[in-house]
């Protein structure tokens, strides 16, 4: 899957109102604006919005040495999840039209 990442976060703590530890990291990307019209919501725009995908949190440090934002290919697997199936981001792979030539 082929996407502008804009960063990659890990978040980790407790809950203000839960009180429950949570510990995750995402993928932030950009994605074109899809409108959306409903009986009680309408949404128009042009452009491009932030999407999030989990990040496996053993794949975050294979991100330290990109240079964001970064056209990558992400390397996803479904697992399954409380609310069904989820995509997980477990990696990544640069674009060869993307890739910096190394100095000679």
């Amino acid at each position: 899957m082929r996407v502008k990442v804009i960063g990659v976060v890990h978040m980790s703590g407790i809950g203000k109102e839960s009180g429950k530890a949570f510990d995750f990291a995402q993928v932030n990307y950009l994605r074109p604006l899809e409108p959306t019209a409903g009986p009680k919501f309408t949404l128009v725009g042009y452009g491009l919005e932030s999407g999030k995908m989990d990040l496996a949190p053993d794949a975050m440090p294979k991100f330290a040495q990109v240079r964001f934002p970064a056209d990558l290919d992400l390397e996803v697997e479904t697992i399954p999840g409380r609310q069904g199936l989820r995509a997980v981001v477990i990696g990544f792979t640069v674009p060869a039209a993307a890739a910096v030539p190394k100095a000679a």
